[in-house]
């Protein structure tokens, strides 16, 4: 057990601290819990694909690469003319029919943190109605399965 990023982390069972999983560079903090009414594994799914837009880049070149550091924790890397940005997406099972839903996001601004918290308000809604996502804001890159 340990904290980081303004989260508690337990380890059951995983190989390694959980300090290992690359979040602890102070670039990321807490930004937002939330609870999809999606499948855990959907969820997992979901989150292997989703985008988000960067505080202040253009989305126009944007390229994303997406790495599971850990069991169900997904980080999305955005890179776009020398800039960076990441998300963390971190998903505990509930139910079977729920999900929750840890994000971690940049940002040191209330402006920065607010956009990020939004983005993940409207990463839930679509999560919950993928055969929806076909808005000019895309939250993934890929239809999912």
């Amino acid at each position: 057990v340990c904290e980081d990023a303004e989260l508690i982390w337990v380890s059951t069972g995983m190989a390694g601290d959980p300090i290992a999983l690359g979040i602890s560079d102070g670039k990321l903090r807490f930004c937002r819990d939330l609870v999809i009414r999606r499948n855990p594994e959907q969820v997992a799914v979901l989150a292997r694909h989703a985008i988000f837009k960067p505080f202040g880049m253009d989305s126009s070149d944007i390229d994303y690469k997406h790495s599971e550091i850990a069991p169900a924790v997904i980080r999305i890397d955005a890179r776009s003319s020398g800039d960076t940005a990441s998300v963390v997406l971190a998903i505990q099972p509930i139910t079977g029919d729920r999900a929750g839903l840890h994000v971690l996001a940049g940002g040191n601004t209330e402006a920065e943190r607010r956009h990020y918290a939004d983005w993940a308000r409207r990463l839930r809604w679509f999560m919950e109605n993928p055969e929806n996502a076909t808005t000019s804001w895309r939250p993934f890159m890929v239809e999912p399965t």
